[in-house]
């Protein structure tokens, strides 16, 4: 790893050398096996889950298997690098008009934890298949680790995910951001009066609980200064979550099997 390296060539190097780690390991292991083993009906049924009727046929055992788990790993580090781009869509992103605006910024906000809850389900079902197919290779793998997974996901991300579940169902309050971005850009007429109300109440709730919780990111000169302290704050949170779904995943998938015997080539830099 060096200085130079972006969060997403930091990750595609890690993720690559997971990947290849994982198929060499299982493939050299299955080389010393007396007889090709038996993919079972879970393995089957995890298979069935990732690929058409079509293509299934030459997954349908042990080393087809193995290739589509390695394939699996780029794949979910692929969509754990992408995330960090939700929260840098509007550097980019200019609005033709205030509501197409005003629409993505709620969008991206309700993208973020669904996002992470996506990339936790996946996680948690590649896991699954990773024991199974550890199984038919007679690797003793120690526990299924998806269950594991959801819950260090549940606490990490905590915020997020209930962001999430509060979005998704109408009987639950909605938070104070989900109000704000859910607000039209320009109310007119008796609103107009209303939702300002609601728009300056909301940003000092906001700007209290910033003073309290991070004060370094307000006390500045200016108000640019302190929008722009709290952009680099937002970008740098996006980017140590990357790596916390990363290492969340990383740590399981070593767990799962003895990373002394199969998972050497594949511990990041």
């Amino acid at each position: 790893m060096t200085a130079e390296q972006t969060l997403s060539e930091i990750l595609t190097d890690q993720m690559n050398m997971v990947s290849n780690g994982i198929d060499a390991s299982l493939n050299e292991h299955l080389a010393t096996m007396p007889s090709a083993p038996v993919i079972s009906e879970r393995t089957k049924s995890h298979i069935a889950k990732r690929v058409g009727p079509k293509s299934r046929a030459k997954y349908l055992n042990s080393k087809g298997a193995i290739s589509l788990l390695s394939i699996e790993v780029i794949d979910l580090g692929t969509r754990i690098s992408r995330y960090q781009y939700i929260e840098r869509y509007r550097e980019h992103f200019k609005s033709p008009d205030p509501e197409m605006g005003t629409a993505f910024i709620m969008h991206t906000h309700i993208l973020r934890g669904s996002e992470i809850y996506v990339i936790m389900e996946r996680c948690g079902s590649f896991l699954d298949f990773f024991y199974d197919l550890a199984v038919d290779l007679d690797l003793n793998p120690k526990s299924k680790l998806g269950k594991d997974l959801e819950k260090q996901f549940k606490k990490c991300f905590a915020r997020h995910l209930r962001e999430r579940h509060r979005i998704v169902h109408a009987h639950e309050r909605p938070s104070v951001i989900s109000r704000i971005t859910a607000i039209a850009p320009e109310p007119e007429g008796e609103h107009r009066d209303l939702m300002e109300k609601v728009f300056l109440d909301a940003f000092s709730q906001i700007f209290e609980a910033l003073t309290k919780l991070a004060p370094h990111l307000v006390d500045t000169k200016t108000g640019e200064e302190a929008i722009k302290n709290i952009n680099d704050h937002r970008l740098k949170a996006v980017d140590r979550e990357c790596f916390e779904m990363w290492s969340i995943l990383l740590g399981s998938i070593n767990k799962t099997i003895d990373s002394s015997k199969l998972l050497k080539k594949a511990q990041p830099s």
